[in-house]
């Protein structure tokens, strides 16, 4: 198995249509949805990257239980459900990181990254459990569950949100690992969300005439929106993001114009 290269893209998700992806057939995996921080770790350059690749500032502890797995690894530093924003103000800091803040953080492995594709997802899902197994603490496998044929995704979904979970993720389980955006890889939520570039921020209004009321933003096809909801008092005095930051929204649906509609602020995902 080949190790993970500098510059590495993790495998990113696609978003599920109950209409279009067939996923009764046996050969689909179900995880929940975490509301956390994509990481990966690379033991050739001994560190832990988000998937813009910039280095994690990992306490020592925390480096030495991956560095025994020594695999590279794909996953998400976790905080607990509706903790995302938590767990970013522990895992960006750098100078100020307290190896005390990430006692609380897991990092919940959905899968080792094979670049030389010979193994199916199902595969490597089984030499992690054997590799890895339970005896490192804060390192997790993240639970995978085989999709039945009478399985409702929406139902399973459903229970998840309701639960607190941010929504599923399907793996197709005949799938090589792909550094890129893959339809093997689907998300399921309630919301959709999307990914768009921070082009330009702008004061409010009334209360909020000294600092941050909205920014405007441009998805990948270059269709433009503001982005005024989602952000703290906190925030929109130090704006979370800077222009060219990519910024990840949720919204209930696109406008006929590609827009989204209710656009709101989840998570600036280029970090530093």
């Amino acid at each position: 198995m080949k190790k993970a290269k500098m510059g590495l893209t993790v495998t990113l998700a696609q978003s599920y249509n109950p209409e279009k992806h067939k996923v009764n057939d046996g050969n689909w995996w179900w995880s929940e949805k975490l509301d956390g921080v994509r990481a990966y770790w690379n033991p050739d350059r001994d560190g832990l990257f988000s998937r813009a690749d910039k280095e994690f500032t990992v306490p020592e502890f925390f480096k030495n239980e991956l560095r025994k797995v020594n695999l590279p690894l794909d996953g998400e530093l976790f905080f607990g459900r509706g903790e995302f924003q938590e767990c970013v103000s522990i895992v960006r800091k750098k100078k100020s990181m307290d190896p005390k803040e990430w006692a609380g953080i897991s990092f919940e492995i959905f899968d080792v990254i094979d670049a030389d594709q010979t193994l199916t997802f199902t595969d490597r899902h089984q030499y992690m459990k054997e590799k890895i197994g339970t005896e490192h603490g804060f390192l997790k496998i993240l639970r995978q569950t085989q999709l039945g044929p009478e399985d409702d995704v929406m139902a399973i979904t459903d229970k998840l949100v309701a639960d607190g979970a941010e929504g599923l993720m399907l793996k197709k389980g005949d799938s090589v690992y792909e550094m890129k955006r893959s339809w093997s890889l689907l998300k399921v939520k309630k919301w959709q969300d999307c990914e768009a570039t921070v082009l330009e921020i702008t004061k409010g209004k009334g209360k909020n005439s000294e600092v941050m009321g909205q920014a405007r933003c441009v998805l990948d096809d270059g269709v433009e929106f503001l982005l005024g909801g989602g952000f703290t008092d906190s925030m929109r005095k130090t704006p979370p993001f800077k222009i060219g930051s990519v910024v990840t929204v949720k919204f209930f649906e696109k406008t006929k114009a590609g827009k989204p509609r209710f656009p709101i602020y989840i998570a600036t995902r280029d970090y530093e």
